[in-house]
């Protein structure tokens, strides 16, 4: 059996050091140094702190040139062409050597390794001349393209529009749900291979001029508005982690409107506790992870606060994610139970090794044995926010929308569920 190698996360991002932007640097190290360790699986690789370590990863760029994809471009004007040069110029100074750079469409086409006539220079001649098929898209076929091409030492970088092209297609939904088997497919087949994965996806929106092609693949001319595009980044977790404190958030150029990620990596939670306060109710505190003698108050509720180290989970994740109640899973004797209401903040105190404070309250009978507390592995909701299922008409309701997104996601977590499992971690406690 293959030794797990543990190798703490803050030496790999000690390689940010080198190539980050010099005003990121005092605050990244600051983060790197609050971060425990993460495994590493893959065997021949070094993250030694080396500059070496980042120079062994081979990184892919896909701009999907579909028709979708011309009203973005227009010679370096467009918000969605300077946010994506800054991104991308960010990831290449980071690991300090150029990227691989191809437009993406029925083929993947290598367009060299020069950053500023790849995307600064474009315009939509640029992408209909490269050739393909840019008349519509096959997303599933995206990504069993990319993850063909990738392995433990590659970050792929896709960006596109993500919207799905049913053209002619008699049941446009059918194709919907063909498709998310299909994403489903391609994520199980890279996992069956390469037990390490993870994904992060930023959303954010430019200003789109141009035609506009629908589901059906009707032009719609002389569209203008603002447009969703989305920036997925596929490698291994570790490299998620480190991007995540290089690049953060706040260097892109135009806010990032929602960010998403999923990991195969579970780490084991280990610095939690039950707090003697906020509570209510009472009980008596048995260690860090059990009570008994459990009372209600006055009131008929009872409630108990955890404090926890959820600080990977938060880098790897995101602070929305961990606060997000419905990303949580409340297990009692091994059956999943709603009728504990929970709460999640930030913990607010400097000297406490807790990063959040949870608190679980239920007005129900107050059970005896094991309790569970899991971090689910589940789609954002902003993904069911932002889906349109008929894009024939742009207008205020759902300009802002991409037809038929979720089931892009639900494709990839449903992979990720059967090969990685529900959860993320939990903590567990007793109670007698």
């Amino acid at each position: 059996m293959m030794k797990k190698r543990i190798i703490p996360l803050f030496v790999c991002l000690i390689l940010i050091g080198c190539n980050a932007k010099s005003n990121r640097q005092a605050a990244n190290q600051q983060r790197a140094n609050d971060i425990p360790e993460i495994p590493m699986k893959t065997p021949g690789m070094s993250y030694d702190g080396s500059q070496g370590a980042v120079d062994s990863f081979r990184v892919n760029v896909y701009l999907e040139n579909s028709g979708s994809m011309n009203g973005y471009v227009d010679a370096g004007k467009t918000d969605f062409q300077h946010n994506v040069f800054n991104y991308l110029d960010d990831v290449e100074q980071w690991f300090g050597s150029q990227l691989n750079l191809f437009f993406i469409n029925s083929k993947i086409i290598p367009k060299g390794n020069i950053l500023d006539d790849f995307i600064n220079k474009l315009t939509p001649k640029d992408f209909k001349n490269a050739g393909g098929n840019t008349s519509t898209t096959d997303i599933a076929d995206l990504f069993k393209q990319i993850l063909e091409q990738s392995n433990d030492s590659t970050v792929s970088i896709l960006i596109s529009d993500f919207i799905f092209s049913p053209g002619t297609q008699n049941n446009p939904e059918a194709y919907l749900g063909e498709q998310q088997v299909k994403i489903k497919r391609a994520f199980e087949q890279y996992l069956n291979k390469n037990s390490e994965l993870a994904v992060m996806v930023y959303q954010l929106y430019s200003n789109f001029k141009g035609i506009y092609y629908d589901y059906l693949n009707t032009p719609h001319h002389n569209y203008e508005g603002q447009r969703p595009y989305y920036i997925w980044v596929i490698c291994h977790p570790l490299k998620v982690a480190s991007m995540r404190v290089a690049i953060p958030e706040s260097s892109f150029l135009n806010r990032v409107e929602n960010y998403w990620s999923i990991t195969s990596f579970s780490p084991t939670i280990e610095n939690y506790a039950i707090l003697p306060n906020p509570k209510k109710g009472s009980f008596n505190k048995l260690g860090k992870d059990g009570m008994n003698k459990m009372r209600k108050d006055a009131q008929g509720e009872f409630m108990f606060t955890i404090g926890a180290n959820l600080g990977l989970l938060d880098l790897l994740l995101g602070e929305k994610y961990l606060l997000d109640t419905d990303n949580y899973a409340r297990i009692i004797n091994k059956q999943t139970t709603d009728e504990w209401y929970i709460s999640v903040v930030p913990n607010s105190i400097p000297t406490s090794p807790a990063t959040h404070n949870i608190s679980l309250s239920t007005k129900g009978s107050l059970p005896k044995g094991d309790f569970e507390l899991a971090i689910c592995r589940k789609k954002p909701k902003w993904a069911d926010d932002f889906t349109d299922m008929d894009d024939r008409s742009l207008n205020e309701s759902n300009q802002m929308k991409t037809y038929g997104l979720h089931y892009v996601f639900d494709g990839v977590v449903q992979a990720y569920s059967a090969k990685c499992g529900n959860y993320y971690s939990s903590m567990n406690f007793k109670m007698n």
